[in-house]
C-alpha cells in the first residue's frame, strides 16, 4: 500500500498557441492556426460562429509541437476571429511564453492511492488504484482507468476523481494519464518483488501474457 504523487507538467512546445484570422467576407473565414486537428477545428469554428463548415478553412502548414495541448478550440483562436470581424482586417494573436505556461495546457498533477495484493504464489492478484487529478476548471482526467489495459489477470478497482479548482484547464499530454498511472503501478510491482525476494521481471512474466 502506498500513495504516489506527481506534479503537473507543462507542454511547453517551442511553437506557442497562435492564430491569424481573416474574414474573406461575412460568411467565409480563413484561419492560420497552430493546431493538431485542422478538420476538427474547422468544424468547431463553424459551429461556434454560425458558419457553413465548407466556408471555414483552417491552415496549418507547419507543426511546431503540441503534444495534446493543441487539439481543441482555445481562446487565442476565438479572440483573433472576433477581433478580425470587428476591425475588418486580419488579426494575429500568439501567446507569449508566460501565457503559454499559464494557460497553454498541462498534464494534471495527481495523487494516486495504490493497493496491490499478492496471490498465494506471491504474484500480484488484485489491484486498487484511486486517483485524484487536479485539472483546474477541466474535467475528464483518466489515470486509474488506464490500468485496465495492463495485467489483465488482476482483479481491479480503478477509480478516477477530478478535483476542480479555479486554475487554468488541463489538457491531454502524450498518453494522457498513462505516465503517472504506470509509474506508480510498476513501482508497486517492483516493491512487491523486493518483499518476496523475487526477480521483478520473473514476477511480471507470471502475470503478464504479453511477451517482454
Amino acid at each position: 500500500e502506498e500513495t504516489w504523487t506527481a506534479a503537473a507538467q507543462s507542454h511547453t512546445a517551442f511553437e506557442p498557441h497562435a492564430c491569424v484570422a481573416r474574414w474573406e467576407d461575412a460568411r467565409h473565414l480563413t484561419v492560420h492556426l497552430s493546431t493538431q486537428a485542422c478538420a476538427a477545428m474547422a468544424r468547431d469554428i463553424a459551429d461556434r460562429f454560425g458558419l457553413q463548415p465548407d466556408n471555414v478553412q483552417v491552415l496549418c502548414p507547419y507543426v511546431g509541437g503540441g503534444f495534446g495541448a493543441k487539439a481543441e478550440l482555445m481562446m487565442e483562436t476565438v479572440a483573433a476571429i472576433e477581433l478580425a470581424r470587428e476591425v475588418r482586417a486580419p488579426v494575429r494573436i500568439a501567446l507569449n511564453r508566460a501565457e503559454e505556461m499559464a494557460v497553454g495546457g498541462y498534464r494534471p498533477g495527481v495523487e494516486i492511492e495504490l493497493h496491490l495484493a499478492p496471490r498465494r504464489d506471491g504474484a500480484p492478484g488484485a489491484l486498487s488504484m484511486i486517483a485524484h487529478s487536479d485539472g483546474g476548471v477541466a474535467i475528464g482526467a483518466a489515470v486509474a482507468s488506464l490500468c485496465r489495459l495492463i495485467y489483465p489477470g488482476l482483479d481491479k478497482e480503478l477509480v478516477d476523481y477530478d478535483v476542480a479548482s479555479h486554475g487554468a484547464p488541463a489538457k491531454p499530454f502524450r498518453g494522457p494519464g498513462g505516465p503517472p498511472a504506470y509509474w506508480a503501478l510498476e513501482q508497486a510491482v517492483d516493491e512487491l518483488a523486493a518483499r518476496k525476494g523475487e526477480d521483478p521481471i520473473a514476477l511480471r512474466r507470471r502475470v503478464d501474457p504479453e511477451p517482454l
